[in-house]
């Protein structure tokens, strides 16, 4: 999981700053992003697939900065990340959008499912 990481957390600093891996520290500014690699399923062969939620989070009322970011963030959708090591495409499974009951946030999750090729 590390080399997955190590390729993906620039890529997606380089689609927004406010991006951070499943947490954001209390000093971040909203709105911000916290992605996470939920699950790789190794299906015996040279390919892995990947599942990647990314979280977007806002404190406002309007969720159009929330929104904007995530397009940014959606820049990810059928891009090819390529290290020494491996060679990876992610595709956009889902979007859903939730209202923390008990709280004044606003957030969307943006799905994705990857695809991994480890180089030998």
């Amino acid at each position: 999981m590390l080399k997955i990481r190590q390729a993906l957390h620039p890529y997606l600093k380089s689609l927004h700053d406010n991006i951070y891996f499943q947490q954001a520290p209390d000093t971040a500014e909203f709105p911000y992003a916290v992605y996470n690699i939920t699950s790789i399923l190794d299906d015996g062969e040279a390919t892995n697939e990947i599942i990647l939620e990314i979280d977007g989070w806002t404190n406002q009322s309007s969720t159009t900065a929330l929104e904007n970011m995530m397009a940014d963030i959606n820049g990810l959708n059928k891009a090819v990340i390529t290290t020494d090591d491996l060679v990876v495409v992610f595709y956009l499974e889902n979007k859903a959008a939730f209202i923390e009951d008990e709280t004044k946030y606003h957030r969307r999750r943006f799905s994705y499912v990857g695809k991994m090729f480890e180089k030998e």
